[in-house]
């Protein structure tokens, strides 16, 4: 029986026992089909099953390199950092261009920015309320801009809070760029 054997593997190139998948080297002539435990080193108690895996999926389907890098590339033409320095020229509404003034026909308008405010605007209506009183005539509230405009009784009265805030430490009360302003003529 061990001739027939031995004499199959030297015609088919094996080498008279059964190998598994992780000692082989090739697809091709992989194990003999006889399935006989054979006489050769090793043993079916030794042997690593056919299924044995050494890396789960996930590791296996990881890449070895990462996809994404690790920051930013360096700019292909680098720019010096920008310095601030005192301003050549303003323009004279530039506050005011900077901060949501919606157009309004309301005449004596100042506005209050409410973008950071962590007060509700009910709170500081009435804040203003406390400070202003009877100067003011009413509010128009803008949601979208988040602001709130405050309509003075006169001119006079409108400039002089006109870039003042509301006591020490409240909302800012500025004037809407000359642009905005609705004619009534």
């Amino acid at each position: 029986m061990e001739s027939v054997r031995t004499g199959a593997a030297k015609l088919f190139g094996g080498s008279g026992y059964k190998r598994t998948r992780s000692d082989s080297s090739s697809t091709v002539g992989g194990s003999t089909a006889g399935g006989a435990g054979g006489s050769g080193a090793r043993t079916s108690s030794t042997a690593e099953p056919l299924n044995a895996q050494s890396r789960s999926f996930a590791q296996a389907a990881a890449p070895s390199v990462p996809a994404k890098r690790s920051g930013p590339s360096a700019p292909a033409f680098p720019r010096p950092s920008l310095r601030r320095g005192p301003v050549a020229f303003q323009h004279d509404d530039y506050a005011s261009m900077e901060r949501p003034a919606p157009a309004t026909a309301a005449p004596n308008t100042l506005f209050m920015d409410i973008r950071q405010a962590t007060i509700t605007p009910e709170a500081i209506l009435a804040a203003a309320f406390a400070v202003l009183g009877k100067l003011v005539l009413g509010f128009q509230f803008f949601a979208a801009q988040k602001a709130i405009g405050l309509t003075f009784v006169n001119a006079e009265a409108a400039t002089h809070y006109r870039n003042k805030t509301l006591g020490e430490d409240g909302p800012l009360l500025y004037p809407a760029p000359r642009s905005l302003l609705i004619s009534s003529g």
